[in-house]
């Protein structure tokens, strides 16, 4: 499993999907969590079919730009 941490509330859960595109076929759920501590973004926790494939995720995502428009970037990890 990991999870996208601090995603801002201004990228829909459709651009979202969009944006993890290149391993949709790698994930078997998602799951978007409310961030309490911080009304302005959320977090979604991705869950996996296989082992490996958190890794190249966790590799590929950290740090990517959400879409070429964004500053803001991703903030991936593994749980």
């Amino acid at each position: 499993m990991a999870c996208i941490h601090d995603i801002p509330v201004h990228i829909t859960i459709g651009e979202l999907h969009d944006f993890l595109a290149p391993h949709v076929s790698g994930i078997s759920d998602l799951h978007v969590v409310q961030n309490m501590d911080s009304p302005h973004t959320y977090s979604v926790l991705v869950h996996f079919r296989a082992q490996h494939t958190v890794d190249a995720f966790v590799q590929y995502y950290e740090g990517r730009r959400f879409n070429s428009l964004e500053s803001d970037r991703c903030h991936a990890s593994h749980m």
